[in-house]
């Protein structure tokens, strides 16, 4: 069975971007949450990196990781800028990642943007970077900014249950294309 390594970003005295009074802390950790609620379907196992409000640096979310010998890593984000009418979805992976690995973003992203599309979220790519936690996972890793919590419209989405829960199972229907899961 496959074991896909599950990471909420920020946490504890990290709160990450904050918009409006909400914290990205807060959004990634319900998000992981509803996440794990959808990869119960799947014939997978999950493991996190957190799954309460504490701080863990990004060396102790690799090292977690590696450990548990992790088959997948993805890490979840929500983005934030200075100007409030910026807002969109967005994936990562390392730069130079393997075909395999881009593949995986690749149905990633697609299942996710098949989801945002019916909210006229704005598509901003495919990306690669040399985030820490793309970079020191000995597994394929994604880190996906799911929207902006900044941009007014896309944080009242963020807030809201139904929507964090319609996300969580494309993110979880791209993971189970993107690995070969099969339903439970």
């Amino acid at each position: 069975m496959k074991l896909i390594c599950v990471d909420a970003g920020h946490g504890g005295k990290d709160t990450g971007a904050i918009g409006y009074d909400l914290y990205e802390k807060n959004v990634t950790l319900r998000l992981t949450k509803l996440l794990n609620q959808e990869l119960e379907k799947y014939q997978v196992a999950a493991t996190f990196t957190r799954y309460d409000d504490d701080y863990k640096s990004l060396e102790e979310r690799c090292d977690w990781a590696n450990r548990k010998g992790a088959d997948f890593f993805i890490s979840l984000h929500c983005n934030s800028y200075e100007d409030s009418s910026v807002g969109g979805f967005e994936s990562y992976v390392l730069y130079n990642a393997y075909d395999s690995t881009l593949a995986k973003q690749t149905a990633i992203h697609s299942s996710v943007m098949s989801y945002l599309d019916d909210y006229n979220i704005r598509d901003r790519g495919k990306k690669e970077a040399g985030f820490y936690v793309l970079k020191y996972t000995d597994m394929p890793a994604i880190l996906l900014e799911n929207l902006f919590i900044t941009n007014r419209r896309e944080n009242e989405l963020l807030r809201d249950g139904d929507f964090l829960r319609g996300l969580a199972r494309a993110i979880a229907s791209g993971l189970a294309k993107a690995l070969n899961l099969s339903l439970d």
